[in-house]
């Protein structure tokens, strides 16, 4: 009888101990679009009519999972337009905010911030979290993630969270929303498709919005047994996909503002993000292009982007090119002795903080970072070292310019400008 019990007593061990460690493998696995959510998960939360929530309640309404801390200000931000859905769609919706703060900070968070205290959020959050971060794994935030009858419906970007995609998915049971995949590899893992693999000049793909892609710009690797040169790009609007591989070719020193962009095309919005109707990412996903490229040998980082951007204007139809035009300005440049008032210098400075400055170049640079003024050309052409404080015009600027010698003044000519023209 003993033996027997020991022999029992063993055997329920072990079973507990697979099915605490099967729970425990299924709480840290990612779960992926269509995935059902564990069962019975509590989570400790606030501002909700328990201190409890499972999530298996609430499997009759949409769940938004919203992830944040206090240190994402898009996060922030976006909280009153939840809150606003959250009011609206009450009862087909439940929004809920997820952080791994714990419940002290988020509560002198809330109680300090005086932007959510205005747009009075009264959100759900859950606190202190260490499961759902590892069922939806992420790196950047806001990171959303949509639940109905216990699966997952989508995982994906802050800006679709709107009525008409929590009416659809409560309406139809499953919707489709761009997938945010924080972890893609982005270095290709295979040749593209193109010319034939035995060609030296290897073969290219442009296609749309691909779902799930990490934006990222123009990236060149190497086989490393010496056999090719890969290029790719995704999820890029057209421009800055063009910009991205110019970088490789010509490196501009000033700052690629409007003025430094003509468009020959019937409509520039298909190339640049310019909508008030759209976010971003809606946008792209209409627009947003991917582009990959093979070259059967090992070329420089020079020749491959000079032929990618062959290949993408015979692609898109386009000629994309460096050019100069006339066009208004500012013009740095060194100020006439007789023109110094010394007196007037060392009364008048900048005020606030200040910053070091090495080189004309690099201050015209920051006078284009302020997108106030016309495109800022440097004639002056020193490495001079210089303390600038905070301005307001350009008076005040050329008050501190005075006293190394130099003065921006309005004026007009040539100016380098990137040229994209329709065909």
């Amino acid at each position: 009888m003993n033996k027997l019990r020991i022999y029992t007593a063993i055997v329920t061990g072990v079973i507990l101990f697979l099915l605490i460690a099967f729970q425990a493998n299924g709480q840290i696995k990612a779960l992926k679009v269509g995935d059902r959510l564990p069962a019975a998960m509590e989570h400790r939360l606030l501002n909700y009519k328990s201190a409890k929530v499972n999530l298996d309640e609430l499997q009759d309404k949409v769940v938004i999972l919203d992830f944040f801390d206090t240190f994402c200000s898009n996060c922030i931000e976006a909280m009153p337009k939840l809150q606003k859905l959250q009011n609206e769609l009450g009862d087909k919706l439940q929004i809920i905010v997820v952080t791994w703060q714990d419940s002290a900070t988020i509560t002198k968070f809330f109680r300090t911030n005086q932007y959510l205290k205005e747009k009075n959020i009264k959100l759900p959050i859950i606190v202190s979290d260490t499961t759902l971060k590892k069922l939806f794994i992420h790196q950047g935030l806001p990171h959303v993630a949509w639940l109905f009858k216990n699966r997952v419906a989508a995982i994906t970007f802050s800006e679709f969270s709107k009525a008409e995609h929590v009416e659809r998915l409560y309406q139809d049971g499953k919707i489709q929303l761009p997938l945010k995949n924080d972890f893609e590899n982005n270095e290709p893992e295979a040749p593209v498709v193109g010319d034939s693999a035995h060609s030296d000049r290897g073969g290219s793909v442009l296609t749309g919005y691909r779902d799930g892609a990490t934006e990222h710009g123009f990236l060149i690797y190497r086989d490393t047994m010496g056999y090719g040169t890969y290029g790719t790009l995704k999820n890029m609007p057209i421009l800055a996909a063009y910009v991205s591989m110019w970088t490789k070719v010509k490196k501009p020193k000033f700052l690629l503002n409007k003025e430094r962009i003509v468009w020959e095309v019937a409509d520039s919005n298909k190339y640049n993000y310019l909508s008030d109707k759209l976010s971003y990412r809606e946008w792209l996903l209409d627009y947003g292009i991917c582009y990959e490229r093979k070259i059967m040998r090992n070329v420089d980082d020079l020749e491959f982007a000079k032929s990618a951007l062959e290949d993408m204007n015979q692609l898109l139809g386009l000629a994309v090119y460096w050019d100069e035009r006339i066009n208004d300005c500012l013009e740095l440049k060194k100020l006439p002795a007789n023109k110094i008032n010394r007196k007037t210098v060392m009364q008048k400075t900048g005020g606030g903080d200040t910053m070091m400055i090495e080189g004309t170049d690099v201050l015209t640079f920051a006078v284009d970072m302020t997108k106030k003024y016309p495109p800022c050309i440097d004639l002056a052409k020193t490495d001079i070292k210089m303390e600038i404080g905070e301005f307001k015009t350009m008076e005040e600027l050329n008050l501190q310019l005075a006293k190394y010698g130099l003065v921006i003044s309005k004026g007009r000519r040539a100016i380098e400008v990137l040229v994209i023209k329709e065909k």
